[in-house]
């Protein structure tokens, strides 16, 4: 894995490389439109145990690797924002969602940086809970002028792969908590 910012004339992109079965795929994880700039990238790789079952119903524990990455932006917002890859999955750098954090609070709107040093929101970071596989993300909020650390985990109780179940389809979708 690499991550990067290519520098254009008029915006930064920060890009994801991903070296899986013997080649290369890069994609963008800076959607927004207009002028975007991305500051302070940080990955952290996480292991998390998942319950499933197979064909015939049978439990199965497995382990998924996920690939995370926070950073901050400045584009029509400027946030934190962050992507999940999950890297023992069939996809590629050009599927990854990315979440603005403060959107995922309920918050949002414009953000006024003035009047706040750049140390206090230029820098979101990334930290293991434990072992069981949750994050801590730290960052700032200038929309409410509040600093949030929030808890981010992933379903876990997955059944069985397929389109008819809910929790498999919405096991790529954070789950949120603020720890403070």
């Amino acid at each position: 894995m690499l991550l990067w910012n290519e520098e254009l004339t008029v915006l930064n992109v920060l890009r994801l490389g991903i070296f899986k079965n013997g080649a290369w795929t890069v994609g963008n994880l800076l959607p927004n439109l207009g002028m975007a700039h991305a500051y302070n990238p940080q990955m952290l790789l996480a292991h998390q145990t998942v319950k499933l079952q197979d064909a015939g119903g049978n439990p199965l524990t497995q382990t998924r690797t996920i690939l995370s990455v926070i950073w901050w932006e400045e584009a029509q917002y400027t946030q934190a924002r962050y992507a999940p890859i999950f890297l023992d999955e069939v996809a590629s750098a050009s599927d990854v969602q990315v979440y603005d954090l403060p959107s995922i609070l309920g918050n949002g709107g414009p953000t006024p940086s003035g009047g706040h040093p750049s140390g206090s929101y230029l820098y979101p970071t990334l930290q293991l809970e434990g072992i069981g596989g949750a994050l801590l993300a730290s960052f700032s909020d200038l929309a409410a002028n509040k600093h949030y650390v929030i808890r981010i985990t992933y379903p876990d109780n997955l059944g069985r792969p397929g389109p008819d179940n809910v929790t498999w389809q919405r096991r790529r979708i954070p789950v949120v908590g603020v720890a403070s």
